[in-house]
């Protein structure tokens, strides 16, 4: 492992002192000058010599983090930044339910949309051997051109078969291999071989991903060195879901680079989940540690908050060294259209520091009006959702003294699709002091008008009420938020509406300067979500009966 030895010397007060801090506080096991003078003329150290330095620091009270050791970790030898590997993992399902089953049309335009924004590498999803799976995950990863399509597979050749089957015979892919650590060594190691055997021989990308230890065996370290040899491209650790901090993360990925020689030609990935609250954190002790691949999403908590990244390590660039190759003209638009597609809150996007928004100016017509979203890094795949933007965007302006981009961004949030089950049509709603409140809607349900009212405790109690009548979803509200998206009282509102029924949690957005029809818009939404669920599930049983 490569070492700045004589830095490392340095910081401890050079040769002499250190020695004899080593002999004050470890007089068992004392370790003269000569041994030093070795290390710094090799420019390397034993690992049980640098666990005892990190004691040493820790009894002692200075500060130590092995990586600001490294010579070649986060520069090369112009000493530029390295760049950072962004994997995204918005398609995974998520824990707890967070998102919802977004549909075939749904994930392609995300597909897109992350592609634009830069990523390097998408996860499409895990074959199960459902055909039907298998042709959309195929379709998915036929989409990239330049960010690479990732495959879950389980440790096992027939599902590595079917995997490398979703990229249709290019040589253009990663399979992600799920190993547990029991596979690196003993006859586990047999079926791991293999596998990764077989990736290699059908032209594809291997990622070996496997839980962190906090203390590696001298097995397992032997069984990382032969899994290397064998040809994986990355190598990933991933925290099983544990409650690992910062400071425990970091030496686990130390411990287990040191394990491997320095000319080891290999990526380094963590996946940090997020259900701690550690996500963030983690994912930037992993940097620090030498990790240079991330798994990030924008929905749920499988994985770290791709915003709440990007705005630490754009804080601090000259700390973490490392630079993504992510569009941030884009990222705006791409948190937008995933508020549009799951509910997730637009406010957990990375704002604009300046504390002044600026009005847009005029847009004369439909040319002008594309050149602004284009600028925004927004765009849309045919010319009827253009035009169906550009009428919001003039009915916005009829109603607002000034229009925003974060107005123009949450366009993406009001246009409904001809072919989703529900949307609104207009609203009547009545409010009178000692009366119930009234709601009268039309909505399109399933082809066609449906007219519906209902009373309620209050007008949005009335609105929901009456949808319900038309859906009858049987869900149950859990949460219904309201969000001003820029200053003064002709705002427009985003609601976000999260629905629970049959054990899962979708959600639904909408935006208006009429709060009222901001909260039908995003119970409409989530109300869609959960029917392209169930319509999801039905298929997936048909097919298997």
């Amino acid at each position: 492992m490569d070492i700045n030895i004589d830095k490392l010397i340095s910081d401890f007060g050079g040769v002499a002192r250190l020695a004899c801090l080593l002999e004050q506080h470890f007089p068992d096991q004392p370790i003269s000058r000569a041994a030093i003078y070795k290390w710094r003329e090799r420019g390397s150290m034993p690992l049980s010599q640098i666990e005892r330095i990190a004691r040493l620091a820790l009894l002692t009270g200075e500060s130590f983090e092995l990586s600001d050791y490294f010579t070649s970790q986060k520069q090369d030898q112009n000493g530029h930044i390295a760049t950072l590997r962004v994997l995204d993992a918005s398609l995974r399902p998520a824990r707890l339910g967070l998102a919802p089953a977004l549909g075939e049309r749904n994930q392609q335009t995300l597909v897109r949309q992350l592609e634009k924004l830069g990523v390097d590498r998408i996860e499409i999803g895990q074959s199960n051997g459902h055909a039907h799976t298998g042709q959309s995950l195929a379709m998915l990863s036929a989409m990239l051109e330049h960010a690479l399509p990732c495959v879950v597979s389980e440790l096992d050749e027939h599902a590595v078969l079917r995997a490398a089957e979703l990229f249709a015979g290019r040589k253009h892919g990663v399979i992600r291999l799920h190993a547990p650590v029991e596979a690196l060594h003993g006859s586990g190691s047999v079926t791991l071989r293999r596998c990764i055997q077989l990736v290699c021989h059908l032209g594809l990308q291997t990622e070996l991903l496997i839980p962190a230890q906090e203390g590696w065996s001298d097995e397992q370290q032997d069984g990382l060195r032969r899994v290397v040899s064998l040809g994986i491209t990355t190598l990933t650790l991933h925290d099983a879901g544990q409650h690992w901090i910062p400071e425990q993360w970091a030496r686990a990925i130390r411990m287990a680079r040191q394990a491997l020689p320095a000319h080891a030609e290999v990526c380094w990935g963590a996946c940090c989940h997020d259900g701690h609250g550690l996500g963030t954190a983690n994912t930037l002790a992993a940097i620090r540690a030498g990790a240079n691949q991330v798994e990030t999403t924008f929905v749920g908590e499988h994985a770290t908050s791709i915003n709440q990244l990007q705005a630490a390590l754009e804080a601090h660039v000259s700390l973490y060294r490392v630079r993504s190759e992510l569009r941030m003209d884009v990222l705006p638009a791409t948190n937008s259209l995933i508020a549009s597609l799951t509910g997730a809150s637009r406010h957990m996007a990375i704002h604009d520091p300046s504390p002044h928004r600026h009005a847009i100016g005029p847009i004369s017509g439909r040319k002008a009006f594309r050149a602004k979203l284009q600028s925004l890094g927004i765009e849309f795949d045919s010319e009827a959702m253009l035009n169906q933007a550009f009428a919001h965007f003039r009915d916005l302006e009829s109603r607002k003294r000034d229009v925003f981009d974060e107005d123009l961004h949450a366009l993406l949030v009001d246009l409904t699709p001809a072919q989703e089950p529900y949307r609104l049509i207009s609203q009547y709603i009545v409010s009178e002091t000692g009366e119930p409140p009234q709601a009268h809607l039309r909505i399109w349900s399933h082809g066609q008008e449906i007219t519906t009212q209902a009373s309620g405790s209050g007008v949005v109690d009335a609105a929901f009420r009456a949808i319900e009548n038309v859906i009858q979803s049987g869900a149950r509200l859990v949460l219904y938020s309201v969000n001003a998206l820029t200053e003064g009282t002709d705002s427009q509102g985003e609601v976000l509406v999260r629905l629970e029924a049959d054990g899962y949690r979708h959600s639904g957005l909408g935006a208006d300067t009429d709060i009222l029809a901001s909260s039908i818009k995003a119970y409409l939404a989530a109300a869609n979500r959960l029917a392209q669920a169930r319509q999801a599930a039905a298929e997936i049983q048909d097919k298997t009966i």
